[in-house]
């Protein structure tokens, strides 16, 4: 999968490992660098086998990180794939962009 960021802010936790600890401590800041790896590597969402991947009405895609933590992702594309009943489908969704990471 092809990934963006949705704020420098973002881009820098994700893309290192040292502002990730320094943000959110060694344990999730591990689990999150290891779900960016996944994502990176898989062709599309269904690849991604832990995190528990899901969908959210709102189009949002969440995953699980540790202790409460989860990352929120949408889809990238220019005109995002979506299904015959007018929800994305991340079967076909290649291109993500990650919004957030907060606590539940």
């Amino acid at each position: 999968m092809q990934l963006s960021f949705d704020t420098e802010h973002i881009r820098t936790i994700c893309e290192s490992s040292a502002e990730a600890i320094r943000e959110f401590g060694q344990e999730v800041a591990y689990v999150l660098m290891a779900r960016l790896d996944d994502l990176d590597s898989a062709v599309s969402i269904r690849d991604v086998l832990l995190g528990r991947p899901r969908a959210h009405n709102n189009g949002d895609l969440e995953i699980e990180l540790t202790g409460g933590y989860r990352m929120i992702c949408r889809a990238n594309h220019p005109k995002n794939p979506m299904t015959g009943s007018g929800v994305i489908d991340w079967d076909k969704v290649s291109r993500i962009k990650i919004v957030g990471i907060s606590k539940s």
